[in-house]
């Protein structure tokens, strides 16, 4: 019976996970080769065979939606952080059954599926028709990329439309926000190493001269200015608590070896007087009154010991809160710069989009007699940074891949754009 229920629930399993793959869309079937980008929304199932009950246990506290961060990671309950830089969705489910099995003490190995719900996007810029957006698919080329953007840009004679001055003026507003954004990320870094002054890159620096840009540095310098003076005052007045606390503990313990030596004096006299009492050589009311008086003074040295005990706990709440006034500053700060950077990114690619876009309309004229030769180009992100490659139109797209297309004129020259600053590009 055993051994029936076994095979029951393996071929259970078994048409679990087919289900899941045919069930999901075309990308889920490429996610054993396709390496996990930032942004990729996956799905995750993990069951656990239980010989106890002869049946799988589903672990939906670990399964469910993720989607990669900007950084190529994962939070997984239970599990922790597992980072996808160099994982395909196979190389995946290897690393989380093992990490499953690692860290909850499992005696075997649960089984992984990994469905990928959804791509990042691709960029198309440059001379199409349609440059912009859009979804990714897997095995998806450059010329059907170029296909997606509505084929190879047709020149045509510019008009000056509304239309036009819309996107110049977009174009001129995203430089600001690039510098907007690279001068908060450069106030935020040096907020969380604690330098003294904020370290702007040269090309900031280098256009001050332009009111608009000379306002943002000052203001990312003001924001810096206040939030430090802030922090040195919390700071400040817990450090002045915690020398007010120290200062009374010193008094209490100084008045407390005068109290001790008091005490000590009433002792002596109380055992005197009871000595002589004992020969009728002294008064009972001589006796009730050191009695009390030592009994009050015990009184006194009991409660200078409780404020001294109090004042000690004071103390080092207040050492807490200085430390905790520096850790929530940094949290917060490594929180915000992680959104600055992520910020700035989308208008790197929304900078690039209007500018192939821009460029694309200047360039209109006549259509030549013989069709000029395309040149494609994939900008595509390595590690920190992103690497241009020539590419043919059967070169296959990756996800947040950026495909520009370009013509090349009989006179060897590629279309020139309408120029416009790129000061602060990266």
């Amino acid at each position: 019976m055993r051994l029936r229920m076994s095979v029951v629930a393996t071929l259970y399993l078994k048409c679990f996970l087919v289900l899941a793959l045919v069930g999901g869309s075309s990308a889920s079937a490429s996610a054993e080769s396709y390496q996990l980008a930032p942004y990729t929304k996956l799905r995750l199932t993990v069951l656990q065979w239980n010989p106890t009950k002869g049946e799988y246990f589903r672990w939906d506290t670990i399964g469910g939606e993720y989607t990669v961060s900007q950084d190529g990671a994962i939070s997984v309950p239970l599990v922790g952080f597992i980072y996808t830089a160099n994982l395909d969705g196979e190389k995946l489910q290897r690393e989380l059954a093992t990490r499953v099995r690692a860290d909850l003490g499992l005696s075997t190995t649960p089984n992984v599926t990994v469905e990928i719900l959804e791509y990042p996007p691709v960029y198309i810029v440059g001379s199409v028709s349609a440059p912009g957006e859009y979804r990714f698919r897997p095995g998806l080329t450059v010329l059907q990329a170029l296909a997606l953007a509505g084929g190879k840009f047709r020149p045509r004679q510019l008009e000056e439309t509304d239309g036009n001055m819309t996107l110049l003026g977009e174009m001129h507003g995203i430089r600001f926000d690039v510098a907007r954004a690279k001068a908060r990320i450069a106030r935020l870094q040096a907020e969380l190493s604690g330098a003294r002054n904020i370290d702007f890159s040269d090309q900031l620096t280098s256009s001050e001269g332009d009111k608009r840009i000379a306002e943002i540095v000052a203001t990312e310098r003001a924001i810096f200015s206040a939030r430090e003076n802030a922090k040195k005052r919390q700071l400040a007045t817990l450090t002045e608590l915690k020398e007010f606390l120290s200062a009374e503990i010193k008094a209490l313990e100084e008045r407390g070896r005068g109290e001790d030596q008091a005490i000590k004096v009433v002792e002596g006299e109380f055992g005197r007087v009871s000595g002589l009492l004992e020969k009728g050589l002294a008064t009972t009311s001589r006796k009730s009154e050191l009695e009390l008086l030592l009994t009050s003074m015990r009184d006194n040295r009991l409660g200078r010991m409780t404020a001294v005990l109090r004042a000690r706990q004071g103390l080092s709440d207040a050492a807490r809160s200085a430390d905790g006034v520096r850790d929530e500053r940094l949290i917060a700060v490594a929180t915000e710069l992680q959104d600055a950077k992520a910020s700035l990114e989308r208008l790197k690619s929304r900078e690039l989009v209007l500018r192939s876009t821009f460029g694309s309309e200047a360039n209109s004229g006549d259509e030549p007699a013989d069709e000029p030769r395309i040149i494609y180009t994939i900008v595509r992100r390595s590690g920190g940074g992103s690497t241009e490659v020539d590419v043919s139109e059967s070169t296959q797209v990756n996800p947040n891949d950026v495909v520009r297309v370009e013509v090349d004129m009989r006179t060897g020259e590629k279309t020139a754009g309408v120029s416009w600053s790129a000061s602060f590009r990266d």
